[in-house]
């Protein structure tokens, strides 16, 4: 994902659509890494952790979606700073492990369960043999007749 181009709320958009479109599954995302081949302080790494922060808040709103955080120590990347090196890649993927095991211990929404009215200790009138018509008392419009030329 190209964060340097200003496209993070692109990005993010595509992202959700995505959670979205795929709710039957568990997803993971990984956080952009930070850059390590420009400065701190450069427009491009403020702009990924903008964005970081942004993809945690929209990921939270997802049960079956988490995400799983990239740590910003340099030990982890290369000695240019772009990509994970050895270390780094076995941290993430020890990462992952731990989180794909944690996946089906996340607590889900409550179910909120409906008594029946028998349960409250009313008694249904419908199911008793008794069947009630219902009469309105709305005026009705008489039904128009159209002709077979209905251009004319």
């Amino acid at each position: 994902m190209m964060l340097q181009k200003n496209n993070s709320t692109t990005a993010l958009r595509h992202t959700r659509n995505f959670i979205k479109s795929n709710n039957h599954t568990n997803i993971i995302l990984v956080s952009a890494p930070h850059r390590y081949d420009f400065m701190q302080s450069s427009c491009v790494n403020n702009e990924i952790r903008s964005f970081n922060r942004k993809l945690i808040k929209s990921v939270r709103a997802y049960l079956h979606a988490s995400i799983l955080e990239l740590s910003n120590n340099r030990k982890l990347f290369t000695n240019h700073g772009l990509h994970l090196n050895g270390l780094g890649k076995e941290v993430l993927s020890k990462q992952m492990v731990s989180l794909t095991y944690a996946v089906p211990d996340r607590k889900k929404d409550p179910q909120i369960v409906l008594r029946w009215n028998s349960d409250l200790g009313y008694t249904d009138t419908l199911h008793q043999g008794r069947v009630t018509n219902r009469t309105s008392t709305r005026t009705k419009k008489t039904p128009s007749t159209k002709s077979d030329n209905f251009l004319w």
